[in-house]
């Protein structure tokens, strides 16, 4: 029998994540328009791609793929059509996830073990970041901040997959180039989701660029490190398109002034303090944390390969996690002048998990190599995952499952007052009056006002003056 062979049964972890996993799709069938998505499906309807991009730009902000991906989620997902949306884009994250793992560790081996481990890492890592995300109802939920800040999380591991596929076939001058400007273009595309997800990105490949250098200690420049310099430039690009659009004046003087650095640090260190400490301070997060790091560990000691330089790598990987993750809170103190809404820290968590599971995977694979049997100790430490895992699962499942009354009751709403509006409209009123229609995502909502800016998303969207309550 393989050394390290995994029994099926291992795969059973995935039961509580898959349960857990399903209950977000399930309350996400229940999403409909928030907010400003009424704006963006306005504008992209009547605008169209390229002017519905150049005109938030001028008004509003250079999120510039932002506002190209609402005219695509317009088309794909009109009003009707919000209710698969959640559903759909889990499916989509696990599969990228599993596969970018896969991808990663296949190379250096041929075990049948890869694709379990694959499976059990990838299905893993979508599982924290969820359940250790703050305000899912904004950053996940919500079509806009779903795209400028859950979609990039998702980006960046495809762009993994594409180069691991694509990285054979660079072997020569022209194949190179084009694999340089194929990674510009992405990493400047991504870049304009937000300016969060800019810097990140940055920061990022700034990071696996030094990870290069004192790891592989190359020569001279090779294929790695010119296709990183090519992403860096593109990250560079984006940030330099969205600080110099005209809307930044007109969205910033709704915020105090930037602080200076000083003040920016200091503020930015206070959030990430109060952010660690809300995973740190809530059982069910430490716990799933702790156990994700743990299957890392047992993966690492079951992969059927040896990796080298573990210390170095697990040395960068670790302090990588939280110094990663910290990037997110300079942007937002310096545009808001305190630290960023919550919403936007699923970007600090994708950091903390990523890096904190290949910590683990490196740990796991160096146990394995200094130890002549590690069967036992890997049996331990996956029953201990398991137990962890299981614990922190159901925690998050019964606050779920508790919770589905709000979507639901508000699905009804919102469908009633749909009916409610388009019925006006057929019969050819120029006004309509709703109820009151706050939401699960604290999102603003129509007033009796006709210049606050919901009451026009409202009215843009369906094409007659909708008011809302006083």
């Amino acid at each position: 029998m393989e050394r390290g062979r995994i029994s099926d049964l291992k795969l059973l972890i995935l039961a509580p994540i898959g349960i857990v996993l399903a209950l977000y799709g399930y309350i996400g069938s229940f999403n409909r328009l928030l907010g400003d998505t009424f704006c963006s499906y306005a504008m992209a309807e009547r605008l169209g791609l390229l002017r519905s991009m150049w005109f938030w730009r001028i008004i509003w902000s250079g999120r510039y793929t932002a506002y190209a991906v609402d005219w695509v989620t317009m088309k794909l997902f009109g009003a009707k059509y919000v209710p698969f949306f959640i559903p759909v884009i889990l499916i989509l994250w696990v599969a990228i996830n599993v596969g970018t793992v896969y991808l990663l560790i296949k190379p250096d081996s041929i075990s049948k073990n890869n694709f379990q481990l694959a499976l059990i890492l990838g299905i893993t890592s979508v599982f924290l970041i969820l359940t250790n995300s703050p305000t899912l109802e904004q950053s996940f939920f919500w079509l806009d901040g779903f795209r400028a800040y859950t979609l990039p999380i998702m980006l960046l591991p495809a762009y993994l997959s594409l180069y691991i596929i694509c990285s054979n076939r660079i072997r020569s001058k022209i194949s190179l180039i084009i694999s340089s400007m194929t990674v510009f273009a992405l990493f400047f595309i991504s870049g304009g989701l937000s300016e969060t997800i800019s810097i990140f990105q940055f920061v990022v490949i700034l990071f696996l660029i030094a990870y290069v250098w004192i790891i592989e200690r190359p020569a001279a420049l090779e294929k790695n490190s010119i296709t990183l310099i090519a992403g860096l430039l593109g990250a560079i690009t984006s940030i330099l398109v969205i600080i110099t659009a005209p809307g930044n004046h007109v969205r910033q003087s709704f915020f105090p002034p930037p602080p200076g650095v000083f003040d920016l640090l200091r503020i930015s260190f206070s959030g990430y303090i109060i952010f660690l400490n809300g995973i740190i301070e809530t059982p069910e997060k430490v716990l799933g944390i702790i156990g994700g790091l743990l299957v890392s560990i047992w993966a690492g000691n079951a992969y059927n390969a040896e990796i080298k330089q573990t210390g170095k790598k697990a040395l960068l990987f670790f302090p990588g996690a939280f110094l990663l993750s910290f990037s997110c809170f300079p942007p937002g103190v310096y545009g808001y002048g305190e630290p960023p809404p919550d919403r936007v820290l699923i970007i600090s968590v994708f950091a903390i998990v990523v890096f904190l599971m290949l910590t683990g995977f490196i740990a796991g694979n160096a146990l394995r190599q200094k130890l002549i049997n590690t069967n036992n100790a890997g049996n331990l430490l996956f029953i201990t995952a398991v137990l962890l895992v299981a614990i922190s699962a159901w925690a998050n499942a019964s606050d779920l499952y508790s919770s589905r009354s709000i979507y639901i009751d508000f699905a009804k709403k919102w469908d009633a007052v749909d009916t409610l509006i388009l019925k006006a409209k057929s019969e050819g009123k120029k006004v309509v009056n709703i109820p009151d229609m706050s939401n699960w995502a604290g999102l603003d909502q129509p007033s009796e006002n006709p210049k606050h800016y919901m009451t026009e998303c409202y009215s843009g969207f369906y094409g007659i003056q909708v008011f809302g309550p006083p």
